[in-house]
């Protein structure tokens, strides 16, 4: 009892950080309205999009009874839709609230989805035996990262699939370590409901099948044959009917691909189907970094303007700080905001390439007891990346490398970031000479002032938008 209740204990740096992050969420949504910044959501009373599908939800009470390739975004599975529909008939059923103000509190959800977020990866990294002040930097980058600020006020199925991935991990692994019915089924639960939300919720399976497995060659060990099966048959049994029943529904309905995807069309500006591979892998020149801010070629009278981003780990970075509509001159009004997003960026660039190392460095080199929970994290940040660059070259668009899909790697990677620094901790300790100014003290703090530069401009630049042109 005195572990978990040590475990649900938040101290006050923790709680500055919850308390900072969730301003700078609601600050963003107050700002910004469900017309702007937004993916693939068209508009209220358009009948296709996000929005559409939110609405037609709320106006006929069912998913889509036809085709739903046919308009654009609808098949896409539908609990995030519902919950928006829900809450519209809420708003302007129940509380009378005028419709276009029930529209915009839409964020809200969206919001509390993006909070959560914050709170789960919080337990993950208390879990992960993070403290003090690794575990500090770990929070900060979640709370203050703004893939997770912008994504509070996207009224897209984005954040509430990021979350329930997050939360399926969390369960999975408590009962990893403690083996309770009640954490596998939340799991399930979080797994099925994430995968109904958005079908890429898929790859969540990769760190919670690793530890099942895992798990069940324990318990053959052990001699638990039964109960191993029986557990995973119930995980099974819960997460695959929730999270597959829409596109199987959609397969055997409409001979659709279980794993729908909405194509382009090729020869529209933002098509890099002529790029070579080894340019778009390879190409790190100094033109690519002129700017911070991610390109989109367009045209004028007078010809081109700017050029296409091709290179998906350069999109990656670019899109994970400043997303797709952040540009040059959107700070035209108060041009000082762009000198912090270059700081922004590269500082950012900067602890995602130590997080990359420590993660190396970690699986490489740890053989402890909780060496397969580490694996499962880093196994997954790998699966998560290798989609990415397959969708990049399967569909080559600028907007199919958008950050969005791959939002956990910050997670994990902040993860790896505070197990990196306990290794130095320890490492640090183990020395005999202790009033020496040992490198991993050193380096420790350059990692604190990186993550403190970090959260600054992050939140300079938000404050940015209210005044942008």
């Amino acid at each position: 009892m005195k572990k978990n209740s040590s475990m649900k204990r938040i101290n006050v740096p923790t709680w500055f950080l919850f308390i900072a992050g969730t301003a700078l969420r609601l600050f963003y949504i107050i700002i910004t309205s469900v017309g702007e910044r937004q993916h693939d959501v068209a508009s209220f009373g358009s009948s296709d999009g996000h929005y559409g599908y939110i609405e037609y939800i709320m106006n006929h009470g069912v998913v889509p009874d036809f085709d739903p390739s046919t308009v654009f975004q609808f098949a896409h599975p539908p609990l995030h839709h519902m919950l928006c529909a829900g809450w519209l008939k809420l708003m302007t059923g129940v509380f009378g609230v005028d419709y276009s103000d029930a529209v915009e509190s839409l964020q809200f959800l969206t919001l509390l989805y993006s909070v959560g977020l914050m709170y789960v990866c919080y337990r993950i990294f208390r879990y992960l035996k993070l403290e003090g002040v690794p575990l500090y930097v770990a929070t900060a980058v979640v709370c203050f990262h703004p893939t997770f600020v912008f994504l509070s006020g996207s009224l897209n199925n984005d954040m509430l699939s990021v979350f329930l991935m997050a939360l399926a991990i969390l369960f999975a692994l408590k009962w990893y370590r403690d083996d309770r019915w009640r954490d596998l089924i939340v799991s399930a639960l979080a797994c099925g409901l994430a995968v109904m939300t958005k079908l890429s919720a898929v790859f969540v399976a990769v760190p919670v099948g690793i530890l099942l497995l895992v798990v069940l060659v324990r318990k053959i060990r052990e001699h638990q044959v039964q109960r191993g099966i029986t557990q995973m048959a119930v995980f099974a049994g819960i997460s695959l009917p929730i999270g597959l029943w829409f596109p199987i529904y959609n397969a055997v309905r409409w001979d659709l691909p279980l794993f729908f995807v909405y194509k382009l069309k090729e020869g529209i500006p933002q098509f890099l189907g002529n790029e070579s591979t080894w340019d778009r892998l390879f190409n790190f020149s100094p033109s690519k970094f002129s700017s911070v801010y991610e390109q989109w070629l367009s045209y004028t009278d007078a010809g081109p303007v700017s050029y296409n981003e091709s290179n998906p780990l350069i999109v990656a970075l670019k899109n994970s700080m400043f997303g797709e509509y952040i540009k040059d001159d959107t700070f035209e009004k108060i041009p000082a905001i762009n000198g912090f997003c270059t700081v922004l960026f590269y500082v950012g660039a900067t602890l995602a390439l130590i997080a990359f190392v420590f993660m190396i460095r970690n699986l490489i080199r740890d053989r402890s007891e909780r060496c397969f929970e580490r694996l499962a994290l880093g196994v997954f940040f790998l699966a998560m990346m290798i989609g990415y660059y397959v969708t990049a070259f399967r569909y080559p668009f600028v907007c199919t490398m958008d950050f969005r899909y791959i939002p956990l790697t910050v997670p994990v990677g902040a993860a790896f970031l505070g197990m990196g620094m306990n290794m130095c901790i320890k490492t640090e300790n183990s020395g005999k000479n202790t009033k020496k100014i040992h490198p991993n003290n050193v380096f420790m703090y350059v990692i604190c002032a990186l993550v403190a530069v970090f959260c600054l401009c992050s939140t300079v630049m938000f404050i940015g938008l209210k005044f942008s042109v």
